[in-house]
């Protein structure tokens, strides 16, 4: 339930996976026990081995193995944690309570982040934090409190929840977190209801507001945080150039491994190697794309496997939401915007692999994955029927 407030502490994501597991499901004397088969549990989760197989093959030949093999584990972890959420799925009706857990945790997290940004008045962080992960955890529950406005009894305390959340991922001065929160909301246009387009439109509407009362009063106060709004905005920033810089040396690791990479977290031990001379930045963790990040330590095999993730998961939600009705697209069209805004965010950073940012990943597909297969149950009863 702590989720995004003890974002980073393996705790934390010991009671989400707990409160997700538990929340929702029929007593187990309640069930009728379902021999497992191998044959449509690989037609059902095998599409993500390809992709965990080709990180073990990368960490076999990667020149940081320790690394790699680390990652490795981690990626294996993730993946018992989706199988572990989706073995028997949930109905559509009680997934609210597991995004109400999620929702919860980042109001809790993004009061953190505000507290931090007043300690030091230069942008939002928290002790497990960075600014850049928050940006991301903040930005992908944006559309999930969406969904607590309009189920809540109380709606002025769900509007509060995600005041709260913006106003946190405004400060954070997170400008891919920026990003993944405006395509968040383009697709909660596309996709949701049209009480959900009018919480959109509410939300453009404040935000708009908030950011410009921030940068008015930055700018007058001539806090920390004006110097980096600034560098935010300017498009030949130090940041932006180095960023260039360290997709060149990506490039260039990926060309010299272009199967299997350099081994799924190895990055930062190779990377020294690629670094290009007029890079001031020496150690860099990842390649702040997630795209490059995965040439250079999966190779083309790896992003193709993980591309296959995305698709099915997508492909998942997507279909949940052609064939829902009305409040009915409201839930999948908000975790297809959850899964787009980390996506988005990860094209310009790179902890998907770390256990706070990870696990909310793979739990996104999970709930997916059970609204994809609720949705194509219903369609397959209706040409029974």
């Amino acid at each position: 339930m702590l989720y995004g407030a003890g974002a980073g502490l393996v705790s934390s994501v010991l009671l989400l996976v707990g409160a997700l597991l538990s929340g929702g499901r029929q007593p187990r004397g309640q069930r009728e026990p379902r021999p497992f088969r191998w044959g449509p549990a690989l037609s059902r989760y095998g599409y993500a081995l390809p992709f965990a197989g080709v990180a073990a093959v990368s960490a076999a030949y990667s020149p940081s193995p320790s690394l790699a093999w680390g990652s490795v584990a981690v990626l294996a972890l993730m993946v018992i944690i989706f199988w572990l959420f989706v073995k028997d799925p949930v109905e559509p009706g009680t997934m609210p309570r597991f995004t109400r857990h999620w929702v919860f945790g980042a109001v809790v997290l993004a009061g953190a982040a505000i507290s931090g940004f007043l300690q030091n008045r230069t942008y939002a962080t928290t002790v497990f934090l960075g600014k850049n992960g928050l940006g991301t955890l903040l930005a992908m529950s944006l559309p999930l409190a969406h969904l607590e406005v309009l189920a809540a009894s109380e709606p002025i305390l769900a509007w509060a929840g995600v005041l709260l959340i913006a106003t946190a991922l405004l400060l954070t001065m997170s400008q891919g977190g920026w990003v993944a929160a405006v395509v968040a909301e383009l697709a909660l246009l596309l996709l949701g209801s049209s009480r959900m387009r009018r919480q959109v439109a509410i939300l453009i509407l404040v935000a708009g507001i908030l950011a410009s009362s921030f940068a008015l009063w930055a700018a007058d106060s001539r806090v920390p945080a004006y110097g980096m709004l600034l560098s935010r905005l300017d498009p030949g920033s130090s940041s932006k150039t180095e960023r260039l810089l360290i997709w060149e040396g990506s490039w260039r690791m990926f060309r010299d491994h272009p199967w299997w990479g350099v081994g799924l977290g190895a990055f930062s031990a190779v990377y020294p190697d690629y670094r290009p001379p007029q890079s001031r930045e020496g150690n860099v963790s990842f390649a702040h794309n997630i795209i490059l990040n995965l040439l250079a330590e999966t190779g083309i095999f790896g992003l193709l496997g993980f591309t296959v993730i995305v698709a099915v998961w997508l492909g998942y939600g997507l279909r949940a939401v052609r064939r829902a009705k009305g409040e009915g697209r409201e839930l999948p069209a908000a975790l297809v915007a959850s899964l787009a805004a980390m996506l988005t965010h990860q094209l310009f950073d790179g902890t998907l692999w770390s256990l706070h940012i990870g696990v909310g990943f793979w739990l996104l597909g999970g709930m997916l994955w059970m609204l994809g297969r609720a949705a194509g149950g219903r369609e397959e009863a209706v040409q029974h029927g």
